[in-house]
């Protein structure tokens, strides 16, 4: 499976420093002169740090033409989960360094280059197609249902020994909020507990549990403060401080579960023994 990654690029805060030892050379008769070179360093601050994986693809798919209908239908039930992408931050961060830092947030498309439109299902899960592939030429479209993505934010409190859990939803439709382009919006987030139970689906409890194990402290107990909708840098102050959260570790992932299904429909009826190919590509923009 095709997949596509941006690399990090930071842009924060910056130190300028240069030496501050300058002298002329030796005198020299009747020469012509030469170049002064000027130097200095620019110390860039990379915070937040966010780390990206993509999956690896799946290549277990494997279906006899007497399962199709009419030779160019088939319904293919995800035997195994699917990890697309995961996204998390390196350490926990204050509202200071989200402020001025980056946010990652994700453009998802087909093989074709073209933007894959998400439908949202009453479960939380999403549907979406994609052109199907086959000796590299576009052969059909490929319909996922009841995919899922959650994004998590784990937080310490400013005060006392419950530590604070956050849905990361795009609410207000800002693409560049965090992880804008897959998580949810409007009516579209899950709760806290759904989403947790989405990545556990995803076979993506370590990534839940790595952004905890980030925080100063190890919190027995929990209190569910529901969504951060559309963080972005400019908006991180004021929504800590209405969280009343100091610091915090935040992951997302997205994938297939085996409760997903995959429906190929090809253009042409097969008429020999074909290997098709889906790719989906996931470039992580940093705003």
């Amino acid at each position: 499976m095709k997949k596509t990654l941006i690399a990090l690029a930071v842009a924060a805060s910056a130190v300028v420093s240069c030496s501050a030892t300058a002298a002329l050379g030796n005198w020299e008769e009747n020469t012509q002169g030469g170049t002064v070179s000027i130097n200095g360093t620019i110390t860039v601050v990379n915070s937040p740090v966010w780390m990206v994986a993509t999956g690896t693809g799946f290549s277990g798919f494997s279906s006899v033409a007497s399962d199709m209908t009419d030779n160019k239908e088939i319904s293919l039930q995800v035997p195994e989960s699917i990890p697309v992408l995961e996204i998390k931050t390196k350490g926990a961060y204050t509202v200071a360094e989200y402020s001025k830092g980056v946010m990652p947030s994700i453009v998802f498309t087909g093989g074709d280059d073209v933007a894959i439109v998400k439908t949202w299902n009453q479960d939380g899960t999403l549907s979406f197609s994609a052109p199907v592939y086959v000796d590299g030429q576009i052969a059909g479209t490929a319909k996922f249902d009841k995919a899922m993505v959650g994004g998590m934010m784990y937080g310490d409190p400013e005060s006392g020994d419950t530590g604070i859990k956050l849905v990361v939803s795009d609410n207000y439709n800002d693409p560049l909020s965090l992880y804008a382009g897959l998580v949810g919006g409007n009516r579209q987030a899950s709760s806290v507990d759904v989403t947790e139970g989405f990545l556990s689906q995803l076979g993506m409890s370590d990534l839940m549990d790595d952004a905890k194990g980030k925080l100063d402290a190890s919190y027995s107990n929990w209190a569910d403060h529901q969504w951060i909708q559309s963080l972005t840098p400019a908006s991180a102050a004021d929504k800590f401080k209405i969280e009343g959260m100091r610091k915090s570790a935040t992951c997302m992932g997205f994938g297939l579960s085996t409760t997903s299904t995959v429906d190929l429909t090809f253009t042409d009826a097969l008429t020999k023994t074909t290997n098709w190919s889906v790719p989906l590509k996931v470039t992580v923009q940093y705003n």
